[in-house]
């Protein structure tokens, strides 16, 4: 139900998993020096 009420597909969940599966050790420490400030906090 919650799925329809935001659109999204009905293997939303499955695609999601597999997605972070698939996430690199490198795609995150990109992401994570991108995103990540500690020296502005």
């Amino acid at each position: 139900m919650r799925y329809a009420y935001y659109d999204y597909p009905q293997d939303f969940i499955f695609q999601y998993q597999k997605q972070v599966a698939a996430t690199t050790t490198a795609q995150i420490q990109k992401a994570a020096q991108t995103h990540l400030k500690p020296e502005t906090s």
